[in-house]
């Protein structure tokens, strides 16, 4: 588990799955943090080392889902929006009435 900090009170945490071998190619884990809005946030997330590139001049860069370059495995893996990302509905009471609402 990592957490990553801005400085500036917002927090992001990430957890992968490793494992036992060190020719890792993917990392698949979850993400959880606090939206903009205040709100609780949680979904997929995962890291794909690039086989070509020297471990010291690595980056993190996020993958464009419309880019016709990235691997369409992983394409498919970010399709659709519910399986990969989770976040709360419509809290404005604090209470069991914000349940009912699909505002």
């Amino acid at each position: 588990m990592s957490t990553l900090d801005s400085g500036n009170g917002k927090k992001l945490s990430l957890v992968f799955k490793l494992g036992n071998t060190t020719e890792l190619e993917l990392l698949q884990g979850v993400f959880c943090g606090i939206s903009s809005a205040g709100d609780p946030i949680s979904g997929r997330e995962i890291l794909v080392k690039e086989l070509e590139q020297d471990y010291e001049k690595m980056k993190w860069a996020q993958l464009s889902l419309k880019d016709e370059n990235t691997d369409p495995r992983i394409l498919n893996y970010f399709a659709e929006y519910a399986p990969n990302c989770i976040k709360i509905k419509n809290v404005s009471s604090f209470q069991l009435s914000d349940l009912e609402s699909d505002a």
